[in-house]
């Protein structure tokens, strides 16, 4: 992602969401060293963002075909994103800028895409199975007993 790679070669410009916009009018800034520049902006929305697209294309997409086995490839890609964005907020973070909780969003999205989830219907599914499996066995031991 370019604007990841731009913020990690430019140390000096910081893109926040609680800071003072810049005015198109004022000429460009020329950080001096040492210098911050904060730009207006959420990093963390836009991240969310992708990641919510590429499920909602998932979720529209036939699985059976082939454009969905390339969206599937285009996760890899997205984890990236999320690693690196995590790493340039843990950097921000440690430089004394407030985030406002952002690093720890995407360290959350970034666990949603390592862990595989259970849907609530499979999950609830497998307790029935599991729970009729031993009941099936404690009334079968107890009819053995019996001969």
């Amino acid at each position: 992602m370019v604007l990841l790679e731009i913020l990690e070669q430019n140390p000096a410009y910081v893109v926040i969401e609680n800071t003072e916009d810049i005015p198109f009018d004022d000429p460009p800034p020329d950080p001096k060293p040492g210098e911050i520049v904060k730009v207006r902006g959420s990093l963390v929305s836009f991240i969310d963002r992708l990641d919510d697209e590429l499920t909602k294309s998932l979720q529209n997409i036939d699985p059976h075909t082939t454009e969905y086995i390339e969206r599937l490839r285009d996760e890899q890609a997205l984890y990236v994103v999320i690693v690196r964005g995590g790493i340039w907020f843990e950097r921000i973070e440690k430089e004394g800028h407030d985030t406002g909780g952002s690093a720890s969003r995407v360290v959350l999205r970034r666990l949603e895409h390592i862990y595989y989830k259970v849907s609530s219907h499979e999950s609830s599914s497998n307790v029935a199975h599991i729970s009729h499996r031993d009941s099936r066995k404690s009334h079968l031991g107890k009819n053995s007993d019996r001969t």
